[in-house]
């Protein structure tokens, strides 16, 4: 629709996220996404099951033809951006 309104040359941005070793989740949801997009499969840095978020996106984008120009960074590692994930002090 998207393409109809505006442009046939779509570029997206994603910003600041939780990345896929840092976003854990029950095995039963990681599980669950697999499924559904198997790009956003992931495990944690610790080796928990998890979900990577951003690179679903880009995986559906990319096969809208949406060139994806930015990831942005994880909000639990870098202290540039709150996440409640990182603890009560970020």
């Amino acid at each position: 629709a998207l393409r109809d309104e505006v442009s046939d040359d779509l570029t997206a941005w994603i910003g600041p996220h939780i990345c896929g070793d840092c976003y854990e989740v029950p095995s039963e949801m990681a599980a669950a996404a697999r499924q559904v997009l198997p790009a956003s499969a992931a495990v944690t840095s610790w080796g928990t099951p998890a979900i990577d978020l951003a690179a679903g996106a880009v995986a559906q984008l990319e096969s809208l033809g949406v060139e994806v120009a930015h990831v942005g960074p994880c909000t639990r590692t870098e202290n540039d951006h709150f996440s409640h994930r990182a603890g009560p002090d970020s």
